[in-house]
């Protein structure tokens, strides 16, 4: 089972996009 780039970078966007933007910029 290998892992492409694609895959990769496609599961860091639904991460980055499931964060609040408060964890990362606190206001």
């Amino acid at each position: 089972m290998s892992i492409t780039k694609l895959e990769i970078s496609r599961f860091a966007g639904l991460v980055k996009n499931s964060v609040p933007t408060k964890m990362r910029y606190p206001v």
